[in-house]
């Protein structure tokens, strides 16, 4: 069947320091509206349990608004963007590469925690020990639940479609598909501060699967999977440490992320390479547009070589 060629690409013309730009004022301004507004009515407290959870929904929630005008004033079709969703779903790759991810980015993590606790060790005890701040007990259900919504459903939509469908497409029409590849994936790992080298990956794994399968349903749904692991690793692992108990636990984390790393790695490398897309391959986006994101039989998303 022969497909129409798609006149005007609008990632030709799209700017990604806008996309930037529209994040900081979005989280800029979100941050000063809590401070001022909410604290000056009662609501929030910058020391409260609550006042991350709302400030990070109350973003998400912002900045995806804005990303919506931002596609329509660029002309870019959201459907395209994100493609029509397989009808069947390989869930056991999904939750093995969500599985793989986890345990890569938590071997970073740890590594990188076992060095802190060489090269400074009270720096190291703070890190383990911030992640078990108390919370209000009339709070602590309210602030959970604020979280779960951000982590599971606002951030891995909102994220996705910055990252995969805008970013790495227009740096792709920029720089071709490899150095959008690079770029995008380490822009990614580059805003999750607390483990950047573990979120590179997630990005790069992610970005594949959305070039292979020409649909953001898949990377979201990974990135959910990969979300709702770790919540419930931090759930169990949410018991306070003493600083003689923090010690030990940086003593033996260098050598456990080390090994989870290892583990991960090679299986994460065997899925890069086959799925690294040639430099004449046909973007989400131009292809959703000249195909109409047609499904092949039994309901599998074609996977074009």
């Amino acid at each position: 069947m022969a497909t129409a060629p798609l006149r005007t690409n609008p990632f030709d013309e799209l700017q990604t320091r806008y996309l930037l730009l529209g994040a900081v004022v979005c989280f800029v301004g979100i941050t000063l509206a809590i401070v001022f507004v909410f604290q000056s009515i009662g609501l929030l407290q910058p020391n409260g349990a609550l006042f991350y959870p709302v400030l990070m929904l109350l973003f998400y929630g912002g900045f995806g608004i804005w990303l919506m005008r931002y596609l329509k004033e660029h002309k870019v079709a959201l459907p395209q963007l994100w493609g029509r969703s397989p009808s069947i779903w390989r869930w056991g790759m999904l939750l093995m590469l969500a599985g793989l991810l986890l345990l890569f980015s938590l071997g970073t993590f740890l590594t990188y925690l076992g060095l802190m606790s060489w090269i400074a060790p009270p720096l190291g005890d703070g890190i383990v020990n911030s992640t078990q701040e108390g919370i209000l007990p009339d709070q602590a259900w309210l602030a959970q639940f604020i979280k779960i919504v951000v982590v599971v459903i606002a951030a891995p939509i909102v994220e996705e479609i910055a990252f995969r469908g805008i970013l790495l497409q227009r740096w792709e029409r920029k720089w071709g598909v490899n150095m959008a590849l690079i770029a995008s994936s380490i822009a990614f790992g580059g805003l999750h501060i607390n483990n950047p080298l573990g979120m590179t990956m997630f990005g790069l794994v992610l970005s594949l699967l959305y070039i292979r399968t020409r649909t953001l349903a898949v990377p979201v749904a990974c990135h959910v999977i990969n979300n709702v692991f770790a919540l419930c690793l931090e759930m169990f692992s949410s018991t306070g440490a003493s600083s003689e108990e923090a010690s030990q636990i940086l003593g033996v984390s260098f050598w456990l992320g080390l090994l989870m790393m290892a583990i991960s790695t090679p299986m994460l490398w065997m899925f890069i390479q086959r799925s690294w897309p040639r430099h004449n391959t046909v973007m989400p986006y131009v292809h959703n547009i000249q195909q109409n994101t047609k499904i092949v039989p039994k309901g599998r998303v074609r996977v074009r070589s």
